[in-house]
């Protein structure tokens, strides 16, 4: 495992940046289970507590929130690599702040709303449009017990810890911020076509929920002090990693984000060279493929893969001038998300994001 970080990581900080993934890397399988347990236990009491389920909807709910939550996520695992690194915060310490936990809630919550999300007929498939308001009530809809408790549940710690009020209200702010986003920016999805999705489109989408989330994500991880202006900076760079990391993850997708007519980079690169997209679809559907790699795309679109690459190396110029004004070597740093076009697929396995038997290519 750590030589291949190592290896992957090139010539990346090597003491002190790899040092830090490899804890990141070490803590999440090992201390981390442990801790997620413990928070499906305060869930389960927040659930019940509001009104008790029965046995077969605790287990059904127990085990999508075990899915969601104890999966080991390759972007939440480099979002805490990252934020140790520049925090300076050991895992450690990390996990008694109670930041930590509330990052896995949030987590959670995101991963559970795509499922929602995903459930809403698509533009052409009905004649409805979808406003933000609907798309609130679906995902605080009283069914969805779980996910209604995880959210009192960060509410709670938030509320209960030793933290002043203006930082308590400026957590809840960012929350509050981040569904906004979401309702905005899905509603309007769904009721799109996907002719309408070119890059530009797909890359203000991308960008808008990814640079919310992060910031969000980096406020929890701060915790206490989040109202602290050097670790409030971190919100604004951290998040430019997650646009670099879901490039790469976009590709992958490509199919399913096609068949869910989904606004992607990988999908809006493809909308603005219609040949290229009809080949793509073509190759999914003749070799029945689940995930595609930077190296397929490359080869069968090279138009969409040129527009993809071109963006991506404008992020990482963008980082690398945010980090050096911060006294950090930004070409290192980046270093290892640029490597994941070549290793992509073996990072993943190791991640255990993706099961062999899957089809990729």
């Amino acid at each position: 495992m750590r030589n291949m970080i190592e290896r992957a990581s090139g010539v990346m900080n090597a003491s002190q940046g790899t040092k830090t993934v490899f804890e990141v890397v070490t803590g999440e399988r090992v201390r981390a289970p442990s801790r997620k347990r413990a928070l499906l236990a305060e869930l389960r009491g927040v659930v019940e507590s509001d009104q008790p389920l029965s046995i077969a909807e605790q287990k059904n709910e127990e085990e999508v929130f075990s899915e969601k939550i104890m999966d080991f996520r390759l972007r939440l695992v480099g979002a805490i690599s990252l934020y140790s690194f520049f925090s300076g915060d050991r895992y450690a310490s990390m996990q008694d702040s109670g930041g930590l936990d509330a990052a896995y809630l949030f987590w959670y919550l995101g991963a559970s709303q795509d499922d929602i999300i995903d459930s809403f007929p698509k533009s052409g498939e009905n004649d409805q449009v979808v406003s933000p308001e609907m798309i609130h009530d679906a995902i605080f809809s009283p069914d969805k017990k779980y996910l209604n408790g995880a959210h009192t549940l960060i509410q709670t710690k938030i509320e209960k810890s030793n933290m002043g009020d203006e930082q308590k209200d400026y957590l809840r702010k960012k929350i509050e911020k981040w569904y906004h986003v979401v309702e905005q920016q899905e509603s309007e999805a769904i009721s799109s076509p996907v002719s309408v999705f070119s890059f530009a489109y797909s890359k203000r989408y991308r960008e808008g929920q990814n640079q919310t989330a992060g910031e969000t994500v980096v406020a929890l991880l701060n915790w206490d002090r989040c109202l602290d202006p050097k670790r409030q900076r971190l919100e604004n760079v951290i998040p430019g990693f997650s646009f670099l990391t879901q490039m790469v993850d976009d590709i992958l997708d490509t199919p399913e984000d096609l068949v869910a007519k989904k606004p992607s980079y990988s999908v809006g690169a493809l909308v603005d060279n219609p040949q290229e997209l009809e080949g793509i679809q073509s190759l999914i559907e003749l070799k029945g493929l689940e995930y595609i790699t930077p190296a397929t795309l490359r080869e069968y679109a090279p138009h969409s893969f040129a527009t993809i690459d071109t963006n991506f190396q404008a992020y990482t110029e963008t980082l690398n001038l945010m980090l050096s004004d911060m006294g950090f070597a930004g070409k290192d740093l980046v270093f290892i998300v640029k490597a994941l076009y070549k290793y992509f697929p073996a990072v993943h396995s190791l991640m255990q994001k993706l099961p062999t038997s899957r089809k990729i290519l």
